[in-house]
C-alpha cells in the first residue's frame, strides 16, 4: 500500500516505508518535523527511500495527521474518535524514535491521564482494545 500527501507538483516528496511495508510520499516539510527523518536526510540528501523500522503504517498515518495539524492538536482524542491504551503505547514509541517531542509530550500525557480512573474503566480501556469483554 502506497499514500501520498500534499500537494503534489510543488514540494518535493520523501518516501518513508514502515515496518510493516506501507510507503507514503510526504512533502519534504512534513517528514522534516521528525528529528529522525531530519537527521538521515541531512546525512545522505540523495536518500530516495526511508525505512521506518520501528513505526507501523496504521500509527505512521496517525504520526502523519499529527504533523499536519500540529499546532492546533492540544489532546490525541483528536486524531481518532478514540485512542486505546495499546495506541497510546504506538504513539509513545513512535514518537521517541521519530523523536517528535510534542507528540511524545501528548502521548505521555494521555497515558497519565488514566490515574485516579477506576480499575473498571482501565479494564474497559484495555479489554475492548484487544476485541475481550469483561467476561473474557
Amino acid at each position: 500500500m502506497e499514500w501520498e500527501l500534499g500537494n503534489k507538483t510543488t514540494s518535493k516528496k520523501i518516501t518513508l516505508k514502515t515496518s510493516d511495508g506501507v510507503k507514503f510520499k510526504v512533502p519534504e516539510a512534513m517528514a522534516k518535523e521528525s528529528r529522525t527523518i531530519h537527521d538521515i536526510l541531512e546525512d545522505d540528501c540523495g536518500k530516495s527511500l526511508i525505512f521506518l523500522p520501528n513505526v507501523t503504517g496504521r500509527t505512521f498515518a496517525m504520526v502523519i495527521e499529527y504533523c499536519e495539524k500540529h499546532e492546533s492538536i492540544v489532546d490525541l482524542e483528536e486524531l481518532t474518535d478514540h485512542v486505546y491504551m495499546p495506541t497510546i503505547f504506538e504513539l509513545i514509541f513512535a514518537a521517541h524514535f521519530l523523536k517528535i517531542n510534542k507528540l511524545m509530550d501528548l502521548s505521555c500525557q494521555k497515558m497519565g491521564d488514566i490515574k485516579g480512573q477506576s480499575p473498571e474503566k482501565i479494564r474497559r480501556e484495555i479489554y475492548f482494545a484487544n476485541g475481550f469483554t469483561l467476561k473474557d
